[in-house]
């Protein structure tokens, strides 16, 4: 959110510093979600990447600094398999 905004309440208005702050959000299509956020020229941090561990993410910096990992899941390789229960 952006500081100041009048629509907001007075708490909401003051800007942060956004250390520390990571949020993930998963998604089904992360290469979509992607495509989603280079249109709209938001501040990609962390471009589009798989991990071995299970996951494909990118991650992008609102404008008080906070970021958001924006994470699709997928099934991690055998080096990470034994990491994660199975129910």
């Amino acid at each position: 959110m952006l500081p100041d905004q009048p629509t907001q309440p007075p708490i909401f208005q003051k800007p942060h510093a956004g250390e520390g702050v990571i949020f993930s959000l998963e998604v089904e299509d992360a290469d979509a979600a992607f495509a989603a956020a280079k249109s709209k020229s938001l501040k990609i941090v962390l471009e589009l990447r798989s991990e071995d561990w299970g996951q494909r993410h990118f991650c992008i910096q609102d404008p008080n600094g906070v970021h958001l990992d924006i994470v699709q899941s997928f099934e991690p390789t055998e080096a990470y398999r034994s990491d994660y229960v199975s129910e």
